[in-house]
């Protein structure tokens, strides 16, 4: 886990207050999941949530030109990325770059910006090793790093891909889902809720 600026909340910890399967550390994990009826063991979801970490810095890393190594438990995920990435032949712009906003205090670390062949737009990519999407949480988090990349002023596609990452190596799954204004809406009052919770 990567250390933030002092003041900035990250998106995870904003969609954890609704007991998500985002990945996040595992006391960020432990504290959304305290106390609910559908609670589930802390080693766990910090055992899950470490395999998704070692993932990441392994997809970073091979597009970097170094090499993580990873257990046997976790290789099929990056198997499964590495068969995404053949097939759609995209050039990633920009890999695990954390944005900031001033604006709403949070924070956010993009996964990817990638363009496929053909195409000038730029896409957000986000990489999960979840056992299934969250159809709910995921079109949120797609929205919130929409709106952090955006705020940048670099301009990106409405449209927002969500690889799931299958654990036997078999191709990545993948969920598109779209910005809007709608979904932003929700975003800004989940800042609202959980800075109100949290204070």
């Amino acid at each position: 886990m990567d250390d933030i600026k002092p003041g900035y909340t990250r998106v995870t910890e904003i969609l954890g207050q609704w007991n998500t399967d985002i990945q996040v550390d595992g006391e960020t994990i432990a504290k959304a999941f305290a106390g609910s009826r559908n609670a589930i063991d802390i080693s766990v979801l910090s055992n899950k949530a470490n395999i998704g970490t070692n993932v990441h810095r392994a997809i970073e890393g091979y597009l970097e030109g170094f090499e993580v190594k990873l257990e046997e438990k976790e290789q099929g995920y990056f198997q499964s990325f590495l068969g995404w990435y053949a097939k759609s032949k995209v050039n990633i712009v920009e890999s695990e770059k954390r944005y900031y906003c001033d604006k709403l205090g949070i924070t956010g670390c993009v996964d990817a910006l990638v363009r496929f062949p053909d195409s000038d737009d730029l896409i957000l990519v986000d990489y999960k090793t979840s056992a299934q999407e969250n159809p709910k949480m995921w079109p949120l988090q797609a929205t919130f790093y929409h709106y952090l990349v955006s705020e940048t002023g670099l301009k990106i596609s409405d449209r927002l891909l969500f690889l799931k990452l299958e654990k036997k190596g078999f191709p990545a799954s993948v969920f598109e889902y779209k910005f809007t204004p709608k979904l932003l809406q929700i975003c800004k009052c989940a800042c609202t809720c959980y800075r109100y919770i949290n204070s």
